[in-house]
Order: C-alpha cells, then structure tokens, then sequence
C-alpha cells in the first residue's frame, strides 16, 4: 500500500470523527514512514497517535506510541528526546503493572544509551556513563523476563532473553570488556540456536565476528563467525538480503587482511545474487570494482620485469588508491612505499618525490600514524619551501597534524609562524591575501581552544593592522571550504579506479562457493544410456569423490562420460578437485580440469574447510607435481586460507616434516621460488627466507591428538562436518602413495563388526575398540629403524570360517543369568576392568597379557588335563555373555602361515557353570569368600574353572546381593556418599540423584546447588537417565549451575541460628536493603569478628554484590580470614571498602592471596589501617597479577607508609590513588610521581605527605616541583578531585598547575589547603584559568585574598560554587566584599558561613557537609 491511501484513511477518519479509527490510521502510516526511513515524518504520526489516545483514555496504547516516538528520535539521533518519551513509556506502564511491556521498555531505554554512548563526541566519562545506563537498563530488562512465564509464549520468552543476553554482549564490547562481552553473545547463540531463532542466531553470528576482527583482531574466528552466519541465513525468509549482508562483512574482513583475491570471490557472489536492499546493492558494486580491478593489477605485477621500475612504480600507484578506496590503509602504505622505492631506484628527480610523499602522508593521517606522516611531511616541505604557496600548504598540513597529535600550542603556533612567513614570501597578490586569511582564522581558532583570550586579542589587533577581516562568528572551517570545493570538483573529474570494469563480464570462476548440483544438468539423448544417478555416502561424498580419494582414474572418467557433476561438494563442502589435489593424483587433477573444474581451480571449499584451496591442499601435502600443474592452469598462489595462510606456509610446513632426495629436493626448491616470486611481487611475502632442508626436518608428532578444549565456533564448525586431514609424506614417496590410496578412516570388517556387537549389547559402555586402539597392536616383531606394519587384533575375514566367527562373536544366549561365586577378585575385576578399558583410548597385547588380568588368572587356573578334553567340553557348551575377560580373549597373535582360528574361553577350559569338586575356589584361590554384586549394566556371566573332568555339573541357584549401592559424588570439595535401596534403582533418575546430593551438601555446608552430574572423564547425565547408567562409575562428578540462595537478609538469620549467634537488628536492616541495590553498606557499625562471621558467610556466593562497604569496623587480622572465604565467590565485586578496620599486612596477605575471584575489582580502600610498609610486597604481588586487572582506585591514606621502595602498585593503570598522611621520603615521593599516569588520573590526594619544619625548606621546595612536574608530563584532561593539602606549593607551582588543568572539563575540586606561601596571585590564576573548577578549598592560606586581586576576581563572569578561605587578620575588611561578591553572582542561591577566620561561601548544603 502506497503513501497515498495510507493518507486518504486517516483523512476519512477526521472527517467522520471517528478518534479510534484515526488513532490506528496515524499508527499505520507511521509504520510506513518508519520502514521508507522517513524518520521525521514517523515521529509525528506517533506523536499524534499518543495524543488521540491520550483523550480516549487509553494509557497502553499511549505508551506504545510514546516508546515508537522514543525510537524514532533514536534514529534521528536526537538521544534526549528519546530517552524522554521512553521514560514516560516505562512509567506507564509500571503503573498498570504490565510486565511484559516494562521489559520492553527497559530493553528500548538500554538501546537508546548504548546508541547515545557510541555516537557521543562528547568527553570519554559521558560515553561511559551512558554505556552503563545501558548496562543497568538491559540487565533489569533480563531480570523481568524471568516473571513472564506463563504471561507470553515459552518461544518469546527465550527470544527476549537472548536478545538481551546480546544486547549486553554489545555493550560490554564497547566498555572493553571483551570477554564478559563473548560470554553473552555465546549465551544468546546457545538459546537462539537451540530453539530455532534464526534471525538472532544469524545477527549474533555478525556480532560475534565483528567483535573478534575489529576489538580481538582474531581474523580468522571473524571469517568462521561469517561463515555460520552464512549458513543460519539461507534459512531465513529474506535470505537473499541477509546472505548479501553476511558476505559484505566477510569481504570487509578480508579486504582488511589484503586478501583480495578471496574479496573478489565473496563479492563476486553477492552480486550475482542480486540483493533487493539497494544501498548494499551499490556498496557491493563499488567494492566489486576496486577489488576486481586491484586483482588486475597484482596479475599485471607479477609479469612485469622486476627492472621496469618505471612501470612498477605505476602500477604501486593505482593500488595504493584502491586501497584507500578500500579504507585499508595499511595495505595503501606498503603500496606507497614500494611506489616511492621503485621511484629511487629509478634515480627520479627529487620534485617528482613529492606526490608520494603526499600519498604516503595523506594515508598514515587517515591510519592515525601521525608520527611518520609528520615525517613525510617535513621531507614534503624540505623540497618545496623555496615555492611559497606549496610551502604554506605544507606548514598548514603539519600544523593540523600536530593538533590530530596534540602537541603543545607553542609548538603548533611556531609553524603557523613559519606559514606567515612564507605568505609575505608570496608575489600573487590574490593569493597571498587568501593565504594570510587562512593563516589568521586557523591561528585564532587555536588560540580559542587553548583559551588564550589575550592572544586572540593581539592577533585581532594585528589581522585589523594589516587589513584582514575575521568576523566574530567565524568558526575556523571557511579556510578549508576553498580547498574542499577543489577537491570535490577534482573528484568529479577523475575516475575512480575499476570504473571501466565490467561486472557482467565475470564468471563462476570468480566465485567462491560454486556448486554445480543446483543447476541443471543437461539431457542425454544417447539411446540405451541408463542416466546416472548421483548417490552420497554419509560424508556426503559422491561416486567421483570417492573415485578421486581412491586413485581411480578410469572410474572417474566412466562417470564423468556418463554425465557426473564435476564440481559437486560434500557435506564438508570439499570438491572432487579438492580430494585428487588433497591425495596427489595429478592424473585424475588434469582430467577434471578438462573437464569443468577449471572454473573452480580457486574454489574455497565449505564453511568447514577454513578457506582451503586444490593448491593450498597439493602444497601442504607435498605433491609437488601437482603443484606445478595447478601453477600452470591459472591456480592463484595469492589466496590465503581463513588461517591467513598461504600456500608457501603450507609448503614449508609439509617440508618440516619430509626427508627427500636430492632430485626432490631442487624439485621443491623450483616450485618454491615460483611461489616466492608470485607472492613478493604482489607485496603478500616480504622475506626471502632460504628453502628448507633435511637437516631442518621436525621430528613426527601425532598429529591426530588434539586438544580438548574447543571454542564455541570450533565445535559448531565441524560439528556436522567430516574432519579435513592432511595426508602429510614421512619415510618416502611410495609410503605416501600407499597410504594415500586406501583412505586413512577404512576399517577390517572384523572391528566394525565387534564394535557394533559391544555397542548393541552395552549402548551404555564407552567405545573401546577405537581405530586407533587396534592400530597400536603389532602383530609382527621388527627393528626400530624399520616401518612396522599394523594389523588388527582380531582376526581377518580371509583367516576364520565366517559362520565361527560370528558365533563366537555373538556370545551371549538370549536369557542372561547370574551365579554366585566365593572368588572376591574375579567378581570385582569385571567392573573395575570394564571402567578401565572405557576410559583408555589405546592399549597393546602385552598389557592386555599381564599376568594381574583377570584372563591370564583364569588361564593359569585352569586344571583340565589336555587340550582335547577341554574341546570335548567346549562341543556342549556356548560362550555366554561377556565383559572385557571376554574382549581379551579376542586377541590373535600371528604364528607362522597356519590356518588360525579364533578361539575363546571356552576353548581354554572354561564353562560356563560352577563344577562341583571335593576343594572349594577358596583351596584354588586362596581368597576369603564374598558375595558379588553384579554390575547393573553388564550383567556378565562369572566364569569358573572346572578341576576334574569327572566333576559333576550343577548350577548354582540364587545370588546373594547387598540391599543399597552407594553413589559417590564430588561437590565443590566435598565428599558426598548417597546410598539407594537396590529396589528402588528402576524408581529414581539422574535427577533425583542430583537432587539428593544437593540437599546432603546443604546439610553440610549451609548452600543448596543445582547441580548437573557428570561422569568422572566429564560426559554429562541426562536427567531422565536411569541411575543404572550411573553403577558402573567410582566417582561422580557434580558440577555447579547456580546457587539457590535464600536473599541476603535470611542468609544472615540462618547463619546465626547455625553459629548459635543473636541476630543484630541494625545488621540485619541493612542487609535486607541489599536485595535491591546489590550494595552492602555496615560502614561506621563498630562489628568486631565474631559479630561478622555470620555477615561473611552469608555473603558467600552472592554473585550480585558489586560493593562491601565495611568503613570503620574493627574486623581485624580475624575478619579478613573469614572475608577471604566468600571473596573468590563474588565475580562481580566492584568495590572494596576496609577502612579504618585494624587490619595489618598479615591480614592483607590473607585478603589478597586468594587465587581467583576479584577479577572485576575496581576499587579497594584500606586507608586508616597500620599497613606499614611490609604490606608493600603483598599489594604488588596483587597489583601485578591478572587478579587486579580491573582495578582503578586504590587509597592506602594513613597507612604507616615510609617508603614504597621500587613497588609498582599498578600505579600507570589507575584512575584514582590516596597516599595522603603517611610520611614518605623523598625519593619515595618522586618515584611515585613518575609512574603515575597524569592523562589517566581522575582523583589524586598527596595530602601531608610529609612533615614540614623550618630546616627543611629546600625539601619543600623539591615535593612542590615533584608534584608540578608530574601534572605537566601529560594532558591531565580526566582530572576529578585534586588534593595537595600541605605540600608547600608557591604561586608559581600553582600557576603551571593551573595551567595543564585548564583541559580537565570535569574538575570539580582543588584542595590546596596549609599551603602558606600561596598568595592573592595564585587566587587569582586559579579562578581565571580553571573555569571549570567547581569547588576550591584555601583554608589556612592566610595570603590567599589581597586587595589587588580581589577586585580583578570581582570582574570574572565564572566562579567556583563553593568557596573555603581563611582571610586572617584581614578578616573584616575582606570578608563583606567577598559575602557581597558572592551574593550578586549566585542571588538566591547563595549561602555563606564563617567559624573564626574561615569563611565558607558554598550554593547546596551537600558540599558544606562534604567538605567540613
């Protein structure tokens, strides 16, 4: 519906009078509005809907139109309103209690924040504010979701909490924090992804990826985030648009790694997928283009003579301004630079220097290197200053450099200096006056900013002197609006690079992903010809694959007459190109180039195959004849893998681990310099680096062990995907080439077959007939310098008849029955054994022979006296069911050319029932008599040797087993053993168990967890599973979800009914108020030890609180120990406030010796404590460790500290530090002030850091200069709160002061208190120059106010709000003029006290209280 009837539908309601109708009509075309961007137009329709509703009385709907208006002033960029509209959305609703909508409304205002911090200007502290207010806003908006069950669907409720598990991924991105920032984002992808929310899923995905490129510089997780998101977005409606999307970002990144080559297929595919959203339609086409036509130009480098350098020289040129087009400055300078080399070694005139030297200056501005573009730009002016108009251009680029650097005014206006000079230098009349206009509104404009109203008005004076006019309301830009017009004009008449590229002219070559199964496939009209039919295996491998790994190459051209697709792909996405290259069958390579894969000689592969090309895959395997032919057919040797690879790395690595003959040798080292060639050429490779030899070949590792930690994006990447493996040559080319020709992941049909047997029969049991357990059984003895051959324990099919086998094989009968036996050993050897082969992956014969095993026991038992009569026994009875007694039984070992046979217990001797002899097992065994208990889940059959061949056979009838089992389970660190009725094991699940082991934990340590069990090599349970799975386990491992954890306020009331202690009302009032500010407050409660023990262990796992604020209490030494249990348990414990508390260094060692926990510390305060200086060591062992990586502020004010020796406290992190009142030595002091960080700091007190007596004048002078210099070594612009209280300052210390604080927008106090030889001058330079210094303390500054300066002070239009002086003997004389003063600036907001000579002159009653 178009604009028109939208408008002629709310016509026809005003007219009818219809409010509700128009109501809706205004919603809709608001809507419509919103979805054209016509954002202005859209807040007024929803403004008009709030009112009409506002009169229908409405208050729902009011506030949905309100929270619309609030986020179309959102992307107008108008935050304020925003923010404001939302609110009163938010209030609304709050007052009908309308949970849902309040969770909207939280989430809306944590976005109008996050969206004000990014784009704010404004100083660092308000984009953090905002940042936080989001962070606040988003977590309170999660909170609510969590009441919303049963109000909304299961399916909305999860799409809300992952979107603000997402929305605070962002915002900690942007605080910098960027692991809590993944953590999130992982969280929203968990519940996305599990509950098929594509759409998130897929915007997760790009959030992911943008943060790993841009914050982590991690490529390659960025391009394996793209590469899910590519796969969750062909799954949504508007997949085109998204799929488009998705590839931008990737080629965004790519274009950043100087990948052009892959760039080029990326955005190949985004254009011919033709996206409906034209902005990223002309975006793809612009990129399209440079990217195209720099792939041009790298192919037209690498055939260039390395002579020409002329040529060179211009071909560097055009892709240095790609790049820039491109916004990739760093790969643009290695342009330029090679540009400007070939232009020396050319011998180029100086003057033809020039243009580069202004690329490379113009492209390290834009990277923010202004160092070397200073560099460039001084060379730039060494060889034109003799012409006066490029010379002022030049000084004019250096002195705005200078400001991007912020270098000193002084140093800025001595170039604009040299600019007047060159200007007088210049004969054009017409110029020169425009010039000199430039010079003097650039001049003012810095004077302005570093706020030096004097010399403005000395420049004016001389501007008017000569004739030149600034206007008052000049703002400095119309100097550069001449030159911005001329560039424009000379960007509309100068081509961009790659506009004479045709994009239609590209082909399927340039893509990335081709797959020819989705198109087509042309009719065979042969007659007779059955047509072929493509069928996949479960790796997705066709028919050609498969020919292609196996060597085949007459299959492979059958099925390709026959009409195979040639490039088809696997579930992995690998091509047959791919596997012929992977297995170095050059035959079968040029074959499918012929025929069709030539347009894929490039390709990629899948999501799963991290960018892997035919060329990088022959490279890192080492068939060098391969290589060379894909060399020869247009491979590109540029393309890098996701990795960053290219496939020289993957050359060289592969000769790491290959000894080769010397013909081998000089054929790797030609393939190798050709690739050298290629890649240096194109400025990929800068280092020749010598070709490797044998000498430097790295002995073999396993490659298949792997680690086990794997991140999110490794897990889903080749999750579904079978594994790539690199079929790497040891030993020589015909090793490589058998091993190449079966495929690595074959089996002997004999251990699949017992593999499925021992799964069918125990789908509970671990797998312990792995490949690689039967690969480590060697069948044949040989020397260690000989390559040994492998064979499987079992026996081959050609070795045994087929029908034995089986049976043999199959064991057990259908009806399982268990029998008692006295023997202790035997019958605990079934479960222990089992558990043992389950956890262990590789195993060989001889361990499997020990003579400890249960087998070689039974073995050496038996008694029957010849092999016949044990085969005669063997005819009547069948092998029963078995655990692994019976898997040892299996192993063959190979004796000569015999026909084998695989034998088993029974054949040894065994049966399978108890034989009645005149001795009992116990004369045999000699092992007391016990009742086995059988494992629950094996139910194996208990073999027993027969004595006597005259023995009777008898069956023993009932087994006598214990009534409970006992389970187990590890909780934190403790020991839990949970017993369970026996009866009652088909009654209970997993759940039940977890649930019991919480409550036994409880019991014993006053926390109830939710736990999940696992078994003890970390596979977890099911809920639903039957405790049976559980039996065979000798420890259960229980790992802690979340705590269930009464509020604070009864934590507090349960300990002390433990520790038998009474409740302490006060305490107990304030905990409860913690419940919703996460803050705890006992500050001034006087809480000896005793009384806090409950306090601390109530605290524990309280994983909310971000503020203990103990101020003056008395825990001491004692308090600390228990303080330190819970600490570890707190992740986000912001602040940490001790102060005043008797603690010592013992109790700091204890505090901060903890392993873990106080990551997100910030703050901590240990003033007033008698730390002394053997709590130094302690704090820097904190300081330097990743615990106090968070850290910010830290006060040690009177701490009995004399001297910080060479202890760095994390002095250069911190934002605030309060060494005031302990007595440091000189030195200490001046040690301290060079490691502070004077353009960090936000709050500083050096207050009495020393005591001051007549004899130690020069000291003080030393402190006052130590402390100026400190403020002049940076920009102190984040300067707070400053206290310098006796540290005998003189006016001139306080002028320089006064001076580099005059950048501190956010001063809000300067204490300068008991520093007596400042006089009326400091007085007065400290209120003219610090503007914006809100609070100023004086006392007992006897000389601080004069007659002189008070009636300068009297004529300045700004002043502190709040004033302390101490006048002195001068009190009645100066004290009515400055009540007078103060009076007639603030009116009825001022207020004035005095308390002997003081006077303090202040506007609110909050700062008289904060500051006396």
């Amino acid at each position: 519906m178009d604009e028109k009837k939208f408008i002629k539908r709310k016509e026809k309601a005003r007219s009818e009078g219809n409010t509700q109708q128009l109501a809706v009509c205004c919603n809709n075309l608001g809507d419509f509005y919103n979805q054209q961007g016509k954002y202005q137009n859209a807040m007024r329709e929803y403004l008009q809907e709030a009112e009409l509703y506002a009169k229908l009385g409405k208050k729902l709907e009011m506030a949905k139109a309100h929270r619309m208006t609030g986020e179309m002033y959102m992307l107008l960029s108008e935050f304020g309103e925003a923010k404001e509209h939302i609110n009163l959305y938010l209030d609304v609703v709050k007052r009908l209690r309308n949970k849902v909508e309040e969770q909207r409304a939280y989430a809306t205002l944590g976005r109008a924040h996050l969206l004000h911090g990014q784009s704010t200007t404004e100083s660092a502290s308000i984009t953090m504010d905002q940042l936080r207010q989001a962070e606040r806003a988003f977590l309170k908006s999660l909170l609510l979701i969590k009441d919303l069950s049963g109000q909304i669907s299961k399916q909305e409720q999860l799409d809300m909490q992952a979107r603000c598990y997402l929305n605070i991924g962002v915002v900690k991105e942007h605080l910098e924090e960027f692991q809590e920032s993944i953590t999130y984002i992982e969280k929203a992808i968990k519940i996305s992804k599990s509950h098929d929310l594509f759409e998130l899923t897929h915007l997760c995905y790009i959030s992911m990826s943008l943060l790993y490129f841009y914050k982590m510089h991690d490529s390659t997780l960025a391009l394996r985030y793209c590469n899910l998101a590519l796969e969750v977005a062909k799954r949504l409606p508007n997949r085109v648009k998204k799929i488009c999307e998705t590839l931008i970002t990737k080629s965004e990144i790519l274009i950043k790694d100087g990948d052009f080559a892959s760039a080029k297929q990326i955005l190949t595919k985004a254009y011919k997928k033709n996206t409906p959203d034209e902005n990223d339609r002309n975006a793809i086409e612009k990129s399209l283009r440079v990217v195209v036509k720099i792939c041009q130009i790298l192919d037209e480098l690498v055939t260039t003579s390395s002579l020409d350098y002329s040529k060179r020289k211009s071909l560097y040129e055009k892709l240095g301004d790609g790049c820039c087009q491109l916004q990739n400055y760093s790969k643009a300078i290695e342009y330029y630079q090679q540009m400007l080399s070939c232009a020396e070694k050319n011998l180029d005139p100086p003057k033809n220097l020039i243009p580069i030297y202004v690329s490379l200056y113009q492209t390290y501005k834009d990277n923010k290197e202004y160092d070397q573009a200073l560099v460039y730009l001084w060379k730039e002016y060494e060889l034109n200053k003799d012409i006066p108009s490029e010379a002022f251009s030049t000084l004019c680029a250096i002195a705005e450099v200078c400001e991007h650097q912020r270098q000193s005014f002084w140093t800025i206006q001595d170039i604009y200096q040299k600019a007047k000079l060159q200007v007088a230098k210049n004969t054009n009349e017409r110029e020169r006056a425009q010039q000199e206009r430039v010079v003097f509104v650039r001049l003012k404009r810095l004077m302005l900013k570093h706020k030096m109203q004097m010399l403005v008005d000395e420049l004016l004076e001389e501007a008017k002197e000569r004739g030149v006019h600034i206007q008052n309301d000049d703002d400095g830009n119309s100097d550069t609006e001449s030159d911005d017009n001329a560039a424009v004009v000379h960007d509309e008449n100068t081509p961009e690079l790659g506009d004479d590229v045709c994009l239609d002219d590209l082909t399927d070559s340039d893509m990335s992903d081709l797959d020819e199964t989705e198109k087509p496939r042309p009719h065979r009209a042969t007659r007779g010809v059955r047509a072929l039919t493509i069928k996949r295996n479960n790796k997705g491998e066709t028919q050609l694959h498969q020919a292609c790994i196996a060597g085949n190459i007459e299959l492979v051209r059958r099925l390709l007459d026959q009409g195979h697709v040639v490039n088809v792909r696997d579930h992995a996405g690998w091509i047959p190109l791919h596997e012929a290259s992977n297995h170095g069958f050059r035959d079968i390579v040029e074959l499918l180039l012929d025929r069709g894969a030539a347009v894929a000689i490039n390709d990629k592969g899948g999501i799963s195959c991290d960018g892997i090309t035919p060329l990088y895959d022959a490279c890192s395997n080492g068939f060098l004849d391969v290589v060379e032919l894909l060399l020869e057919r247009g491979a590109d040797a540029a393309i890098k893998t996701d990795f960053g690879e290219t496939c020289l790395n993957g050359l060289d690595k592969w000769r790491r681990s290959a000894m080769l003959t010397d013909g081998e040798q000089a054929h790797y080292e030609e393939i190798r310099s050709r690739l050298l060639a290629t890649l240096s050429k194109t400025g990929i490779c800068k280092k020749s680096a010598a070709p490797l030899t044998n000498a430097e070949v790295e002995p073999a590792t396993d490659v298949e062990s792997e680690s086990g930690d794997t991140t999110l994006v490794e897990e889903e990447l080749h999750g579904g995907g079978r594994k790539r493996t690199s079929l790497n040559r040891s030993e020589s080319k015909k090793v490589g080439k058998e091993s190449n020709k079966k495929s690595p992941r074959d089996k002997s049909a004999g251990m699949e077959y017992k593999t499925v047997m021992a799964q069918l029969k125990h789908p509970n049991r671990a797998n312990t007939f792995e490949e690689d357990t039967f690969d480590g059984l060697s069948c044949e003895p040989g020397s260690s310098n000989s390559i040994k051959s492998r064979r499987s324990a079992l026996l081959d099919e050609n070795e045994i008849d087929d029908n034995d086998w089986l049976i043999d094989d199959l064991g057990p009968e259908r009806k399982k029955r268990r029998f008692h036996t006295p023997n202790k050993e035997i019958a605990s050897n079934s479960k222990e054994n089992l558990n043992t082969d389950s956890m262990s992956s590789t195993w060989c014969a001889d361990d499997a022979l020990e003579p400890d095993d249960a087998f070689q026991v039974l073995l050496e038992a038996a008694t029957a006296p010849t092999k016949q009569q044990r085969k005669k026994q063997t005819s009547k009875l069948r092998l029963s069911g078995s655990s692994n007694v019976s898997n040892c039984s299996n192993l063959s070992i190979g004796r000569g050319n015999k026909t084998k046979h695989q034998s088993s217990l029974l054949e040894n001797g065994f049966c399978r029932f108890r034989s009645e002899s005149p001795r009992s097992a116990d004369d045999f065994f000699d092992l007391p008599s016990t009742t086995n208990e059988p494992d629950s889940t094996t139910a194996s059959i208990h073999l027993l040797i027969s004595p006597s061949k005259s023995s009777p056979i008898k069956v023993q009838a009932t087994p006598v087993m214990p009534t409970t089992i006992s389970f187990k389970i590890k909780v934190e660190n403790e020991l839990l053993l949970v017993p369970v009725e026996r009866k009652k094991l088909n009654d209970v699940n997993i759940r039940w168990l977890a649930e019991e082991a919480a409550r036994r934990y409880y019991n014993l340590v006053g926390l109830k967890p939710i736990l999940r069990l696992k078994t003890a090599d970390g596979f977890a349970y099911e809920e639903n599973d039957s405790l049976n799975v559980a039996l065979e386990q000798n420890m259960i491992l229980a790992t802690v979800l979340d705590w269930q954890i009464s509020p604070l306020g009864q934590r507090y009331e349960e300990m002390c009914h433990q520790l038998k202690k009474d409740v302490d009302s006060a305490v107990l009032f304030a905990l409860e108020q913690t419940q919703t500010s996460n803050i705890i407050c006992l500050a001034d409660f006087w809480l000896l030890p005793p009384i806090t023990e409950p306090i601390f262990k109530a605290v524990l796992h309280q994983a909310n609180l971000r503020v203990i604020n103990l101020k003056n209490n008395f825990i001491q030494n004692d308090g600390c120990r228990q303080l330190a249990k819970s600490l570890p348990t707190l992740r986000q414990l912001k602040t940490l406030n001790l102060q005043g508390n008797l603690i010592t260094s013992e109790g700091v060692d204890i505090l901060l010796s903890i392993p873990s926990g106080l990551e997100e510390l910030e703050e901590l305060n240990l003033s007033q404590n008698p730390l002394g200086n053997d709590s130094l060591r302690i704090l820097d062992r904190f300081c330097s460790s990743t615990a106090a990586k968070s850290l910010q502020q830290l006060s040690l004010s009177n701490c009995n500290l004399t001297n910080l020796y060479d202890f760095d406290l994390a002095f250069f992190q911190l934002s605030a530090i309060d060494l005031s009142y302990n007595k440091l030595t000189n030195d200490s002091l001046r040690k301290l002030l060079t490691k502070l960080n004077a353009s960090r700091l936000k709050e500083l007190n050096l207050s009495y850091m020393q005591e001051y007596t007549s004899t130690d004048e020069r000291n003080a002078a030393m402190i006052a200069e130590h402390i100026t210099s400190f403020f002049e070594s940076g920009t102190c612009e984040k300067f707070r709160r400053i206290k310098l209280c006796g540290c005998h300052l003189s006016d001139m210390n306080l002028y320089k002061i006064s001076e580099n604080l005059q950048k501190a927008c956010d001063l809000d106090l300067l204490d300068v208190s008991d520093n007596n030889k400042l006089s009326g001058a400091a007085f007065l330079t400290v209120l003219s120059k610090l503007l914006h210094l809100r609070k100023l303390c004086a006392l007992n500054c006897v000389h601080f106010v004069d007659e002189e300066r008070l009636e300068k002070v009297q004529q300045l239009k700004q002043i502190p709000s709040f004033l302390s002086l101490t006048l002195g003997d001068k009190c009645n004389e100066y004290e009515p003029r400055l009540r007078s003063l103060w009076q007639s600036h603030w009116g009825d907001k001022a207020k004035i006290k005095t308390f002997s000579e003081c006077l303090l002159l202040y506007v609110n009653e909050q700062d008289l209280l904060q500051h006396w």
